[in-house]
């Protein structure tokens, strides 16, 4: 089977469905240097996306595409 895995740069993030949805994990990430990675919870999020907006409709919209194309 032929993987394509994408590679995500600095400031981008994953897992934002498990953001709105308590689902088991949908992919698994392995990092190809050093990395420094953030966790932030559903708690912790909510706040934030009330100060900013913007970057709520940004994670909205992500996973829109993953639900749409899969």
């Amino acid at each position: 089977m032929d993987w394509s895995v994408p590679v995500i740069l600095q400031k981008e993030y994953f897992g934002e469905i498990a953001l709105i949805e308590t689902v088991p994990r949908t992919a698994a990430a392995v990092a190809l240097e050093e990395t420094t990675l953030r966790i932030i919870g559903v708690k912790s999020i909510v706040p934030y996306f009330k100060k900013n907006p913007d970057a709520m409709e940004k994670v909205l919209n992500n996973v829109i595409l993953h639900v749409t194309i899969g």
